[in-house]
């Protein structure tokens, strides 16, 4: 009777044995040189794709251009992007130098009058949007203009159907901002939707390949 608990004690030691040499044998990742595996090794092993829609270091640049200097754009752009963590916004400056004309409608009073008045000009047909920022707060833009005399033959017709306008002038806009990102595995389609949405309708968004006078994050760290 002894022998037989002492055989079954000893074969209950082999089954727990090899059971436990079974899971550290399942768990163990084979590494290159005895080395632990990294955060892109695990990514890859466990599947974690990069997104296929477009890296920094491919060379892709972001382009917000259509923005008005009233509308902070720089503060602007960094704000809605502000999870993605840029690290150079470089404006991209126009040819010109000569100062701009902007058309408004007056600001209102607040920003629940001056979207009721947008809706009203968009019904109506007017290119138009509202600057949510800046000295001009509340208004709502008809237009920039390189030529005094063309916005002031645009203001003299918005005028003959009993819209308010102002004029303003202002120095030169940049015609856009270039923009590359800390982080390479962020997917540039993905952040251009974010900036589209985050945006007045004004603004023009675009992925393209190497944007003038943009250093790369390498350089900006």
């Amino acid at each position: 009777m002894k022998w037989l608990v002492f055989l079954l004690a000893c074969a209950n030691t082999g089954i727990y044995l090899v059971a436990m040499n079974f899971a550290v044998e399942s768990d163990r990742r084979v590494i290159p040189d005895g080395q632990l595996p990294g955060v892109d090794s695990l990514r890859r092993a466990q599947g974690g794709a990069r997104s296929e829609a477009g890296r920094w270091d491919d060379g892709l640049c972001l382009q917000v251009t259509g923005l008005s200097q009233l509308d902070q754009p720089g503060a602007r752009i960094r704000k809605a992007l502000s999870a993605w963590r840029p690290v150079t916004l470089a404006p991209i400056r126009s040819g010109t130098s000569k100062p701009l004309h902007h058309l408004l409608v007056p600001p209102m009073a607040s920003r629940s009058a001056a979207l009721e008045r947008l809706r009203e000009l968009q019904a109506s047909g007017v290119d138009s949007y509202l600057l949510e920022e800046g000295p001009h707060q509340w208004a709502i833009s008809l237009g920039v203009f390189e030529s005094a005399d063309g916005a002031r033959r645009l203001s003299s017709r918005f005028q003959s159907r009993n819209i308010e306008t102002i004029l303003v002038k202002r120095p030169p806009d940049p015609v856009g901002y270039a923009l590359a990102f800390a982080d390479r595995d962020v997917p540039a389609k993905d952040i251009a939707g974010e900036l589209r949405n985050a945006l007045p309708d004004s603004a023009s968004v675009a992925v393209g390949k190497g944007c003038q006078g943009v250093a790369s994050p390498d350089k900006n760290p």
